[in-house]
């Protein structure tokens, strides 16, 4: 029997133990799994309210249940898992028809982890409280042992064991990264205003100082990619809830997101067709195997280059432009960005709709320094490419640097990480990983890691455990090279150290490449049903092995077979679309009232702001504040309240009435707003007809490919009495300034203001009233001056 030492029980961890104990017979394998927690799922936590691990228990996944998951435990086997937090088995589940969670969080991940090592794993399998001190490579006549020392952290006490061969499960993510800029005048770890890592925030009390929340000034956000976009909009959903949990007005306070790449976001659910109201989680448009061309499927893996960028720049554009996000959903234009190099992509439902409403504000460029203001906040200095820009009056900071992933592989020597090409000044690819589907070197057959590539990472780790465990039953262990792999990884070093811009944002990421051509490589079994083999979407669950559980991968892809078909044959998650389309102020026009004279009759026309909150109730999945107001401009009626709310395993939408008092507190349910397709059913009421002629959005973009981020009604009036000194309901050149970066944020210099006001037909020898100020800040905007 061949012993096998694991480190780790995160999902790497796991399914490589599951796979070496089921996919061979009983006497192949002995299996030890260290982990240095007292539970199973790394990361993971297990508990909604479990907050001192890096991830935060209430954090989505960006991809949904059928890529998160592996091919032998379906998300609907599993206990305790329901979309609003409480616990129900699967039978209660399925009695009450509420399937899982599409988009699950991090703590019902966890719970799927903990019940995927109950099922698979028997008990003493995980030695826990054990952490690896020193694993040794050591040659004899009799082959390669792997000598591991280890502690028990409960007792203190030391013990040695022997191993045929060595799989590290401690993944990429270890110590948070570092402040990425220089500190004038002031030390870190002293400093007086909070800065945290972003794994460390859970919610608005990690930004306030001696206990106190902001509530104006600046929170400057640092980081591109998937984590400097999710903290900057989940710390805006907070600031957010803070002013629309009770009646206390707008939050100047303000988001500064300060980001290297180019970068869009991509909602959860993209449309498919031509027709509007089909709409699918991403992942069924990302991994549709028809979407790949004709002949077999490989593994791809390139550098970026100018042609390339904008080729992605398209397709993600695509994916927008077919979905319920706006063209705009970028912060620079199509036209500009493959000046900026490699444009980077991130799965979020509310980032440019808080960039829209004026909440984070995004900035391409690289903070060089931050300095101490004599007020005891900080100032920082941008570099944007051509110019250094300032942002003063800092609150807190939050940097999404990432991690460190030395830590993590602190017990191999220095020999072993010297055969891995192991380099500490490239956290995204620390390791030469070319053979064996990325598990290891030629030089390194007895030794695999496990989930140290980017890229979709259950469906991969799942294929590379299954790579070792079919190399380590082998009587004669060898690693073979992947064609071009070597070459990638030093030309993405390269580009790392000299043009950053060439380097995609998943360096290994053909997600749908790979799992074709390791399922090809293992000689895995298709778990196709309905589908042909170049039909539908890649999911962990349509490649099995031997050992596989074929009633649970068939499960999964039956679920996933029935959403497919779903969003192609009915309006699916129309109202899941709507509902995160809303964000913001509408005009409001009631179709078909008129008076005699053909008139508006009072109350006809008006405004809807839509604010989003954290959810109120726990049978719900996202939360509006609904403000409406009658009439149009300063002197509109005062508003109406309402809350909205949708619940994902109905995929329907809630509005309810507010009581009297100042919590906006959800009282009693009004109406409810279902979604077909065609004419509403005999038995239906039209209560809410979602179209141009009746609301239309006052952001809306300029073209099919240019948008630009407009400033709302209420904002522009706020700024133009802010810029009036005088109170003369006009603003002179030097007030309209002022005004001007009320609005926005930046200083416009004269020149600027009186070309638009010549453009606009505004005479500055008479001072400008509102409708001319406005005028000139929509063609500012048109002209990216603001």
């Amino acid at each position: 029997m061949k012993a096998v030492a694991i480190i780790g029980a995160g999902p790497a961890g796991l399914v490589a133990a599951k796979t070496l104990l089921h996919s061979y017979p009983n006497d192949t394998f002995s299996v030890r799994v260290f982990e240095q927690s007292p539970s199973v799922g790394g990361l993971w936590p297990a508990q909604a309210d479990q907050h001192n691990g890096l991830i935060n228990p209430q954090m989505r996944t960006n991809l949904c249940r059928f890529t998160v998951c592996f091919s032998d435990l379906a998300w609907e086997s599993v206990e305790s898992i329901h979309s609003h937090g409480t616990s129900e088995s699967a039978d209660q589940r399925e009695s009450h028809e509420v399937p899982p969670p599409l988009y699950p969080k991090a703590w019902q991940v966890g719970q799927y982890l903990q019940q995927y090592a109950r099922k698979y794993l028997e008990d003493g399998t995980v030695s826990y409280n054990t952490r690896v001190l020193t694993a040794d490579r050591l040659a004899s006549g009799d082959g390669i042992t792997w000598l591991l020392t280890a502690v028990d952290t409960s007792t203190g006490r030391e013990s040695q064991t022997a191993f045929d061969f060595l799989i590290v499960a401690t993944g990429l993510f270890a110590k948070p990264g570092s402040l990425p800029c220089k500190c004038i005048d002031f030390q870190a770890d002293t400093c007086t205003i909070p800065l945290i890592h972003s794994s460390r925030y859970r919610g608005a009390l990690d930004i306030a100082s001696n206990g106190e929340i902001p509530t104006s000034g600046n929170i400057l956000v640092l980081g591109g990619s998937h984590s400097g976009g999710e903290i900057a909009a989940s710390m805006a959903l907070d600031i957010s809830d803070r002013h629309n949990s009770s009646k206390m007005g707008a939050s100047p306070l303000n988001i500064v997101h300060v980001t290297p790449n180019h970068m869009y976001a991509i909602p959860s659910f993209t449309q498919r067709g031509g027709d509007g109201i089909h709409f699918a989680p991403l992942d069924l448009s990302l991994y549709d195997l028809s979407h790949r061309p004709e002949g077999p499927i490989s593994f791809h893996v390139a550098t970026m280059d100018a042609e390339k960028a904008h080729t992605l720049e398209a397709q993600i554009l695509s994916i927008l432009e077919g979905s319920n996000a706006s063209e705009g959903d970028s912060i620079i234009k199509p036209s500009e960005a493959r000046a900026t190099g490699t444009p980077y992509a991130i799965v979020s439902d509310k980032y440019f709709e808080f960039v829209r409403s004026g909440l984070i504000t995004p900035m391409i460029g690289r903070v060089a320094s931050l300095t101490k203001q004599p007020n005891n906040l900080l100032s920082a200095s941008v570099a944007t490419g051509s110019t250094d820009e300032e942002i003063s009056d800092i609150k807190a900071i939050v940097y999404a640097t990432g991690f460190e992933t030395i830590k993590n592989l602190d017990f191999l020597s220095h020999q072993v990480k010297a055969r891995l090409g192991f380099a500490s000044e490239f956290p995204h690819l620390p390791l030469q990983l070319d053979a064996e589907l990325l598990t290891t070197t030629s030089s390194l057959p007895d030794l695999a890691l496990i989930g140290f590539s980017d890229g979709p990472y259950w469906g991969m780790i799942e294929m590379q455990a299954r790579n070792a465990a079919h190399r380590f039953a082998s009587d004669t262990c060898h690693a073979s090279p992947m064609d071009g792999i070597a070459d990638a990884v030093q030309t993405f070093r390269r580009a790392m150290a000299k043009d950053k811009s060439s380097v995609p944002q998943n360096l290994l990421g053909d997600y749908v490449g790979f799992m074709e051509h390791a399922a090809e490589e293992l000689g895995l079994e298709r778990v196709d049903l309905d589908w042909g083999a170049r039909e539908g979407v890649v999911t962990p669950a349509r490649y099995i092995d031997a050992g596989s559980n074929r009633e649970e991968a068939e499960k999964t892809m039956a679920a996933l077979q029935q959403i497919y078909r779903k969003t192609l044959e009915t309006p699916a998650f129309a109202a899941r679309a709507v509902f995160r389309s809303l964000q913001g102020v509408w005009s409001m026009k009631n179709a078909g009232s008129t008076n005699e004279n053909g008139s508006e009759p009072d109350g006809a026309a008006g405004t809807m702001n839509f604010q989003p909150r954290r959810n109120s109730s726990g049978d719900f999945d996202y939360e509006y504040v609904c403000s409406k107001r009658a009439g149009s401009g300063p002197d509109g009626k005062s508003n109406r309240h309402s809350v909205w709310r949708y619940d994902e395993s109905r995929d329907q939408i809630e509005i309810w009435s507010t009581s009297a008092e100042t919590s906006l507190q959800a009282v009693e349910l009004q109406q409810r707003l279902e979604f077909q397709a065609g004419p509403p059913a005999a038995d239906k009421q039209t209560v809410f007809n979602l179209t141009l002629d009746e609301i239309r959005p006052l952001r809306a973009p300029q073209t099919p490919v240019e948008a630009s981020i407009m400033a709302s009604e209420p904002d522009l009036q706020r700024a133009f009495r802010g810029g009036d000194n005088d109170d003369d309901d006009g603003l002179s050149l030097a007030e309209a300034g002022k005004a001007l970066q009320s609005l926005s944020g930046k200083s416009v210099d004269a020149a600027t203001i009186k070309a638009a006001c010549g453009n606009c037909g505004v005479d500055l020898r008479r001072e400008m009233n509102y409708n001319q100020f406005k005028a000139v800040v929509r063609h500012l905007e048109g002209k990216g001056a603001l």
